[in-house]
């Protein structure tokens, strides 16, 4: 099974073609639209990337984005960053402290916190952070909405992520059993 996680959401990086501004300011529709229009392709301009990324719902979610991208890019399976993916959603529901978030999903998706901390913290993460959004551009407006999610390439209402891949997994993980079995989902 393929499924990609790319947390990066409706973020964009503000450029100066598509009215600049700081990370700091508040997220633009048209901004959005042209960064993504500017930026989508396969040969974008070199700008697109570099710098602070405008996420439509403020600075929590950035934190949060760039702290699932560290999961997703340190775990060391797909299911690990599914599930610190899902749980980080959840949680920050209820908590925008992005170290209570972390802490309360690294254990239970077999993640190293202080691996995680140290990226959402360092380089690592703003880098990891730009791939996101490069992969986000490629993809362009081909996206129906966020979140956007596949299992092998093909587009699954988020909602129904569990189902899909326990559909398609051989052996089927315990996750799928206890899922069934709980009723949250049709198998």
């Amino acid at each position: 099974i393929r499924d990609r996680i790319i947390p990066f959401g409706n973020a964009y990086v503000n450029i100066s073609a598509c009215g600049g501004g700081s990370a700091e300011g508040p997220w633009i529709r048209d901004n959005a639209h042209c960064w993504l229009n500017r930026c989508a392709g396969d040969s974008p301009p070199d700008d697109c990337f570099v710098g602070e990324p405008v996420c439509q719902h403020g600075p929590d979610e950035c934190a949060l984005n760039l702290l699932e991208t560290c999961a997703v890019t340190s775990a060391q399976s797909q299911l690990s960053a599914t599930l610190f993916v899902i749980c980080a959603e959840t949680t920050a529901e209820r908590t925008r402290d992005i170290n209570t978030v972390a802490q309360q999903c690294a254990s239970g998706s077999q993640l190293d916190l202080s691996a995680l901390l140290k990226c959402f913290h360092g380089p690592d993460g703003a880098a990891a952070q730009m791939k996101m959004a490069k992969e986000t551009a490629y993809i362009g407006r081909a996206r129906p909405g966020t979140p956007y999610v596949t299992v092998d390439g093909n587009s699954v209402n988020p909602s129904e992520l569990l189902q899909a891949i326990c559909e398609k997994a051989s052996p089927k993980p315990p996750s799928c059993t206890s899922a069934a079995k709980l009723g949250t989902m049709a198998m």
